[in-house]
């Protein structure tokens, strides 16, 4: 299996920019961790390869909302282009298990995944860490060559209750997460095979120009 992730530096760079004034921001894992976590996130996999991607809820720098109060919901829906690979598996964290269960469609191209906090708990998810995993799902890469991209909107237009914080207002914070939400882009290298029969097509076109 041949794995690799990094952070495209040109979609970063205009992804912080455009989000410096935002308090609350998404960001997206392929390791489940949130200290690996992305505003844009890229992952080169190979055909049958399985990624498995975190979305998190997160405070943006100077912000101390989240840390200081918690959230009592959370959620996203993720739109993806379709015929190139599968999402499975896709699970709210425990920290949201009060609502439906997460759901996907590989017909539509979406992915909607949160819920709310259970009341009797203690803790609210994101509180003095400033971030909190909303949710995740698999998805497995079916085609050679392909590029699917995942962006992020409102699971519900028009609530005020899908990200809210545990504060005396209940803060609402999906136009801060939806408004420059980032991507989260899957491309399949070309398999050897493949790559070698271009060149050598490549080749072959050369020599015939040449001989004309």
């Amino acid at each position: 299996m041949r794995r690799f992730v990094f952070p495209c530096a040109l979609a970063l760079a205009v992804g912080i920019a455009s989000q410096a004034s935002a308090a609350a921001v998404l960001r997206y894992s392929s390791d489940g961790t949130a200290g690996s976590a992305r505003d844009n996130l890229v992952v080169l996999a190979d055909a049958g390869d399985t990624v498995r991607l975190s979305v998190f809820v997160f405070q943006d720098s100077g912000d101390t909302r989240i840390a200081a109060t918690g959230l009592t919901t959370a959620g996203f829906q993720a739109n993806f282009n379709t015929g190139v690979g599968v999402v499975s598996n896709a699970t709210t964290d425990a920290g949201f298990s009060f609502g439906p269960p997460a759901t996907f469609d590989n017909v539509a191209g979406t992915v909607v995944s949160g819920g709310g906090v259970n009341f009797f708990s203690p803790v609210r998810p994101g509180k003095d860490t400033g971030n909190a995993l909303i949710g995740f799902f698999d998805y497995t890469v079916q085609q050679s060559g392909s590029t699917t991209t995942f962006t992020f909107t409102d699971p519900n237009p028009g609530s005020t209750a899908d990200n809210v914080l545990d504060d005396a207002s209940f803060t609402n914070l999906d136009p801060e997460l939806f408004a420059n939400a980032g991507t989260i882009t899957i491309t399949s290298v070309p398999e050897p095979t493949t790559i070698m029969a271009l060149s050598g097509l490549g080749c072959m076109v050369l020599l015939r120009r040449r001989r004309r």
